[in-house]
């Protein structure tokens, strides 16, 4: 399903909007954060080899006490393979539910909570105090693989946001740090701002005619 975002005032496209729960009615969305498809990857790749191992370490266990554990044999292949799937499906469903909405007023996250469940954090761009790119090495920097950190100021007792697996993370940044300098200091020129694209600045904003501020996502 793709879905369109279009900036502040582009008639264009009124009718195309993205919602979540708890959006108020006239609060835009210009940014739907999502890890990219590398963090599954890493997670499963995870699960994966930690359950050979397990397989492998209980077939050396077998083989050395056959006798002693000879009834509890297959139960142990099960109860491995069993807590793999429950551990890859877990995994999948957190990836999957995984969320933040950037919108002008504030930046929403949403995640899964075991099993069925969902929690969500907001924080207002006028309680942000600083915000940060991270990143754990080179390799994911040269990728443009990295976190994005929000927090709030301390005196107010702190609270943060921190999204990881985020493409094109050091321009998001960039972009958020000017939504927040124009909540505080231009609220006037917050409808001015266009919807990020996770795209090279090149050809992150495509003129068509004339000019458009139109986002598109896969969700």
């Amino acid at each position: 399903m793709n879905e369109v975002i279009s900036a502040p005032g582009d008639s264009s496209n009124q009718n195309i909007t993205i919602s979540f729960h708890g959006q108020q009615w006239d609060e835009p969305v210009l940014h739907v954060m999502r890890p990219h498809w590398t963090m599954i990857v890493i997670r499963l790749l995870q699960i994966v080899i930690l359950s050979c191992l397990s397989l492998f370490a209980w077939w050396r266990i077998n083989h050395y006490w056959p006798e002693l554990l000879s009834e509890y044999k297959l139960f142990g292949y099960l109860a491995i393979l069993i807590i793999a799937f429950i551990f890859s499906w877990w995994q999948l469903k957190y990836y999957r539910r995984l969320r933040a909405y950037i919108t002008d007023r504030r930046i929403v996250r949403f995640t899964a909570t075991f099993p069925i469940t969902e929690t969500r954090h907001a924080i207002f761009w006028r309680e942000v105090a600083k915000t940060r790119d991270v990143t754990s090495n080179f390799v994911w920097r040269a990728f443009k693989i990295g976190t994005v950190e929000i927090s709030t100021h301390l005196t107010e007792g702190g609270s943060e946001i921190s999204f990881p697996y985020v493409y094109y993370f050091e321009d998001l940044v960039s972009y958020l740090d000017k939504i927040i300098h124009y909540s505080k200091d231009s609220p006037d020129q917050i409808a001015t701002v266009k919807p990020f694209v996770a795209k090279p600045r090149a050809i992150r904003y495509k003129e068509n005619g004339e000019k458009r501020n139109i986002v598109k996502l896969k969700k």
